[in-house]
């Protein structure tokens, strides 16, 4: 089939035009999510553990700090910069680079926007440390207490299924793939924007991994959420899921 890529018609496979961003006013974004203690309550699948907390009313800045006093903005650091992604008051799509606490990654630096979500964090440089984060990377709420987000040790990016739309944005769930270790439901909750999460789809998954394609994908309607929860039906499991969205832009 044809579509067209910026003001050039392309016979390229859908996937890869999307992939590249050159398929106008639509954009391709992944996600993976991993939480490796869920109980017998819904939670995120996310290390944040619990339910991340939902959009903010009003948006707020936001403290980044490490667990590893190695993780600093120094030449010697492991983690000397993250990358933050999210959501401001506006409801526009931004992101910030923000250097870790110069001397000691422990001491909570300060986001220069306020979100009222945040999507995504991630090592943004490193210093002559290592090669990945040396603590767990936090994203707190403005009261330093409330987590939104983190990086695990090693991992260099948050590992988060969850995503938050601009209120320019329309999202489409079209692919997503879930294993549990132990036995586990394991669902997906939208909300279109008016702060209450629906449960959309259920799956009971023990010990395996599973992958859907939707042909008629889920909409996630501008200012919405999308978020992928799990809970244990036997003891404490393992979860991970992956999704992919198709993000159209009403700009």
């Amino acid at each position: 089939m044809t579509l067209k890529v910026g003001n050039q018609v392309t016979v390229m496979p859908n996937g890869i035009g999307l992939a590249a961003g050159r398929i106008n006013d639509i954009a391709l974004k992944g996600k993976t999510g991993i939480n490796s203690a869920v109980g017998t309550s819904h939670e995120t699948v996310s290390e944040v553990q619990g339910l991340v907390p939902s959009r903010l009313a009003a948006a707020e800045q936001h403290k980044i700090a490490s667990t590893s006093a190695t993780d600093k903005n120094a030449g010697d650091g492991a983690c000397r910069k993250v990358q933050v992604r999210g959501i401001d008051g506006d409801g526009n799509e931004v992101q910030e680079n923000l250097n870790l606490d110069g001397s000691d990654g422990t001491t909570p630096v300060t986001t220069a926007n306020s979100y009222v979500a945040i999507n995504e964090i991630r090592v943004n440089r490193l210093g002559s440390a290592g090669s990945t984060n040396a603590g767990d990377i936090k994203c707190f709420r403005n009261d330093g207490t409330t987590l939104v987000d983190i990086i695990k040790t090693g991992e260099n990016n948050s590992q988060s299924a969850f995503y938050h739309m601009a209120t320019n944005q329309k999202g489409y769930l079209t692919s997503f793939a879930m294993n549990s270790i132990g036995e586990s439901a394991i669902s997906i909750w939208v909300d279109q924007g008016n702060g209450v999460f629906q449960q959309k789809l259920t799956f009971l998954v023990k010990d395996q991994h599973i992958t859907y394609q939707l042909p008629n994908p889920f909409p996630i309607a501008e200012g919405g959420t999308v978020q992928f929860r799990a809970k244990s039906l036997s003891g404490t499991t393992k979860v991970g899921a992956d999704f992919q969205l198709l993000i159209e832009s009403n700009i």
